[in-house]
Protein backbone atom coordinates (compact mmCIF):
# COMPACT_ATOMS: atom_id res chain seq x y z
CA UNK A 1 0.00 0.00 0.00
CA UNK A 2 2.86 2.08 -0.38
CA UNK A 3 3.63 2.42 3.76
CA UNK A 4 7.36 1.31 4.59
CA UNK A 5 6.60 -1.38 7.29
CA UNK A 6 10.16 -2.37 9.23
CA UNK A 7 10.60 -6.74 10.47
CA UNK A 8 12.97 -8.11 12.68
CA UNK A 9 13.27 -11.52 10.89
CA UNK A 10 14.57 -14.58 12.00
CA UNK A 11 15.62 -17.37 9.39
CA UNK A 12 16.32 -20.76 10.97
CA UNK A 13 17.39 -23.52 8.12
CA UNK A 14 15.95 -27.14 8.74
CA UNK A 15 18.78 -29.38 7.61
CA UNK A 16 18.24 -33.26 6.60
CA UNK A 17 20.77 -35.76 7.34
CA UNK A 18 23.45 -35.01 4.42
CA UNK A 19 22.90 -31.40 5.95
CA UNK A 20 21.62 -29.91 3.13
CA UNK A 21 19.07 -27.46 4.12
CA UNK A 22 15.84 -28.15 2.44
CA UNK A 23 13.42 -25.44 3.89
CA UNK A 24 13.35 -22.78 6.57
CA UNK A 25 11.43 -21.62 9.45
CA UNK A 26 10.93 -18.00 9.04
CA UNK A 27 9.68 -15.97 12.12
CA UNK A 28 8.98 -12.17 11.64
CA UNK A 29 8.14 -9.28 14.39
CA UNK A 30 6.66 -6.04 13.16
CA UNK A 31 9.19 -3.68 14.22
CA UNK A 32 7.69 -0.73 12.73
CA UNK A 33 5.50 0.71 15.75
CA UNK A 34 8.61 0.48 17.73
CA UNK A 35 10.64 2.21 15.14
CA UNK A 36 8.89 5.40 14.55
CA UNK A 37 8.28 5.79 17.93
CA UNK A 38 12.33 6.04 18.32
CA UNK A 39 12.69 7.81 15.08
CA UNK A 40 9.84 10.12 16.65
CA UNK A 41 11.73 10.64 19.89
CA UNK A 42 15.12 11.23 18.14
CA UNK A 43 13.47 14.26 16.26
CA UNK A 44 12.09 15.65 19.41
CA UNK A 45 15.71 15.49 21.23
CA UNK A 46 17.34 17.03 18.53
CA UNK A 47 15.18 20.21 18.29
CA UNK A 48 14.43 20.20 21.87
CA UNK A 49 18.45 20.15 22.67
CA UNK A 50 19.52 22.65 19.54
CA UNK A 51 21.15 25.72 21.64
CA UNK A 52 21.39 27.35 18.34
CA UNK A 53 17.31 27.88 18.00
CA UNK A 54 15.26 30.28 20.32
CA UNK A 55 12.16 28.59 22.56
CA UNK A 56 9.95 30.41 19.79
CA UNK A 57 11.41 28.37 16.90
CA UNK A 58 11.59 24.85 18.49
CA UNK A 59 7.87 25.41 19.68
CA UNK A 60 7.07 26.12 15.78
CA UNK A 61 9.61 23.31 14.81
CA UNK A 62 7.84 20.60 17.60
CA UNK A 63 4.13 22.22 16.12
CA UNK A 64 5.32 21.24 12.90
CA UNK A 65 6.69 17.67 13.76
CA UNK A 66 3.90 17.06 15.18
CA UNK A 67 1.20 17.28 12.42
CA UNK A 68 3.87 14.86 10.13
CA UNK A 69 4.13 12.52 12.81
CA UNK A 70 0.26 12.46 13.45
CA UNK A 71 -0.45 13.13 9.91
CA UNK A 72 -3.06 15.73 11.09
CA UNK A 73 -3.37 19.88 9.50
CA UNK A 74 -3.67 21.42 12.68
CA UNK A 75 -1.58 22.27 15.83
CA UNK A 76 -2.30 24.52 18.66
CA UNK A 77 -0.88 24.94 22.09
CA UNK A 78 -3.37 26.27 24.85
CA UNK A 79 -3.04 28.55 27.79
CA UNK A 80 -6.29 27.18 29.94
CA UNK A 81 -7.51 28.69 32.40
CA UNK A 82 -9.78 26.73 34.61
CA UNK A 83 -11.10 29.30 37.15
CA UNK A 84 -12.58 30.93 33.93
CA UNK A 85 -13.12 28.09 31.90
CA UNK A 86 -10.94 30.09 29.15
CA UNK A 87 -8.84 28.44 26.42
CA UNK A 88 -6.05 30.67 24.65
CA UNK A 89 -4.17 30.08 21.77
CA UNK A 90 -0.98 30.55 22.62
CA UNK A 91 0.98 28.75 19.52
CA UNK A 92 -0.28 27.42 15.98
CA UNK A 93 0.50 25.59 13.47
CA UNK A 94 -1.58 25.12 10.42
CA UNK A 95 -2.74 26.40 6.86
CA UNK A 96 -3.52 29.58 6.21
CA UNK A 97 -3.62 30.81 9.98
CA UNK A 98 -7.38 29.20 9.96
CA UNK A 99 -7.39 30.08 13.71
CA UNK A 100 -5.26 32.90 15.04
CA UNK A 101 -3.01 33.10 17.88
CA UNK A 102 -4.80 35.14 20.85
CA UNK A 103 -8.68 33.72 20.14
CA UNK A 104 -10.40 32.52 22.80
CA UNK A 105 -12.87 29.83 23.22
CA UNK A 106 -15.17 28.93 25.91
CA UNK A 107 -13.10 25.62 27.22
CA UNK A 108 -16.15 23.16 27.74
CA UNK A 109 -16.01 23.72 24.03
CA UNK A 110 -13.28 22.56 23.37
CA UNK A 111 -11.99 18.68 22.92
CA UNK A 112 -8.90 19.90 25.38
CA UNK A 113 -12.08 19.36 28.37
CA UNK A 114 -12.10 15.89 27.68
CA UNK A 115 -7.71 15.80 27.63
CA UNK A 116 -8.10 17.53 31.03
CA UNK A 117 -10.91 15.28 32.85
CA UNK A 118 -8.94 12.18 31.69
CA UNK A 119 -5.83 13.91 33.21
CA UNK A 120 -3.76 12.09 30.04
CA UNK A 121 -3.09 12.39 26.68
CA UNK A 122 -6.11 11.23 24.32
CA UNK A 123 -7.15 10.49 20.68
CA UNK A 124 -10.01 10.35 18.61
CA UNK A 125 -9.15 9.23 15.20
CA UNK A 126 -12.86 9.48 14.09
CA UNK A 127 -14.80 11.65 15.79
CA UNK A 128 -18.33 11.05 14.44
CA UNK A 129 -17.98 7.71 15.51
CA UNK A 130 -16.75 8.05 19.39
CA UNK A 131 -18.58 9.00 22.18
CA UNK A 132 -18.14 12.42 21.83
CA UNK A 133 -19.90 13.09 18.55
CA UNK A 134 -22.43 15.36 20.00
CA UNK A 135 -19.62 17.64 21.82
CA UNK A 136 -19.80 21.21 20.68
CA UNK A 137 -16.44 21.16 19.43
CA UNK A 138 -17.46 18.75 16.83
CA UNK A 139 -20.53 20.59 15.60
CA UNK A 140 -19.10 23.99 14.88
CA UNK A 141 -15.91 22.57 13.74
CA UNK A 142 -16.23 19.13 12.34
CA UNK A 143 -12.85 18.10 13.54
CA UNK A 144 -12.52 15.00 12.80
CA UNK A 145 -9.26 13.60 14.47
CA UNK A 146 -7.87 15.31 17.63
CA UNK A 147 -5.12 14.06 20.14
CA UNK A 148 -3.84 15.73 23.01
CA UNK A 149 -2.30 15.77 26.19
CA UNK A 150 -2.17 18.08 29.42
CA UNK A 151 0.33 20.66 29.67
CA UNK A 152 1.79 20.70 33.24
CA UNK A 153 4.78 22.84 34.80
CA UNK A 154 6.04 21.70 37.97
CA UNK A 155 3.39 20.01 38.30
CA UNK A 156 0.66 22.80 37.66
CA UNK A 157 -1.81 22.47 34.81
CA UNK A 158 -0.79 25.62 32.34
CA UNK A 159 -2.28 24.45 29.13
CA UNK A 160 -2.66 21.57 26.51
CA UNK A 161 -0.75 20.45 23.16
CA UNK A 162 -3.29 19.02 20.45
CA UNK A 163 -3.26 18.34 17.24
CA UNK A 164 -6.76 17.72 14.70
CA UNK A 165 -7.66 17.49 11.58
CA UNK A 166 -10.86 18.17 9.65
CA UNK A 167 -10.53 14.63 8.53
CA UNK A 168 -10.95 10.93 10.29
CA UNK A 169 -7.22 9.88 10.65
CA UNK A 170 -6.01 7.53 8.28
CA UNK A 171 -6.02 4.89 10.94
CA UNK A 172 -7.09 4.61 14.90
CA UNK A 173 -4.17 6.56 17.20
CA UNK A 174 -2.00 3.87 19.32
CA UNK A 175 -0.31 3.43 22.42
CA UNK A 176 2.84 4.49 20.76
CA UNK A 177 1.04 8.04 19.78
CA UNK A 178 -0.11 8.81 22.89
CA UNK A 179 3.33 7.75 24.22
CA UNK A 180 4.46 10.47 21.77
CA UNK A 181 2.61 13.44 22.25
Amino acid sequence: DGHLYWFNTTIVPLRYVKGQTQSSIIIQNNITEQKRTVEALTKIHTITSDTQITTEDKIQELLILGRDIFNLSLAMISEIDEAKDTYLVRYTSMPNNVIKLGSRFNLKDTYCAHTLKANRAIAYHDVSQSEIVNHSCYKNFALESYIGCPLLVAGNLIGTLNFSSLVPSTHPFTDSDLEII
